[in-house]
């Protein structure tokens, strides 16, 4: 964009020095950096929105922390999941990067989980109710008698790995 101002011309602009990720994908507990590297003239102001929101230097007692051109997360929490704005100004322009952070936790407990057995057979049904974002491509299924006593060891009915994909109950054989 070019301006007129007293018979001489200005020139501003504002632009992303690297590419914005859509989707970040982090595990729970680790570190990332959200960047906002950006260029213009004159020199822009970088503000962030959380979910439209706007972040201050207080917001969360410091989490994430704030770096003139990045966010910097160095122990992500389930509640860092949104979308986050990087939100660049200047005199003569607005520009808004958007980036959504997705945390990763371990999958939730089963839910629902019920054992009718009979004689020779017992059928086992579960509901998952959050994988955590992670695939789930097996169970593990353990067992041990009724009135096993606390020592006594867990056994491994056949077979050992049950695909979620393929099954919804399981049939184990004495």
């Amino acid at each position: 964009m070019l301006l007129m101002c007293s018979n001489s011309f200005i020139s501003s602009y504002i632009s992303a020095l690297s590419p914005f990720a859509s989707v970040i994908k982090a595990d729970v507990g680790t570190q990332i950096v959200l960047p906002c590297n950006v260029s213009g003239k004159p020199r822009p102001r970088i503000s962030w929105l959380k979910n439209g929101r706007l972040l201050s230097a207080n917001s969360s007692k410091g989490h994430p922390d704030m770096d003139h051109k990045a966010l910097l997360f160095y122990n992500l929490l389930p509640s860092d999941t949104g979308n986050y704005t990087c939100l660049v100004s200047n005199l003569y322009d607005l520009k808004e990067y958007t980036t959504e952070l997705y945390v990763r936790t371990p999958p939730g407990k089963l839910k629902n989980v019920t054992v009718h057995p009979s004689t020779v057979v017992a059928t086992v049904r579960w509901h998952v109710d959050n994988d955590g974002g992670y695939p789930i491509t097996n169970f593990t299924l353990l067992y041990r008698p009724t009135k096993a006593n606390a020592s006594e060891s867990w056994h491994m009915p056949q077979p050992v790995h049950v695909s979620p994909a393929l099954v919804s109950s399981l049939f184990l054989f004495a």
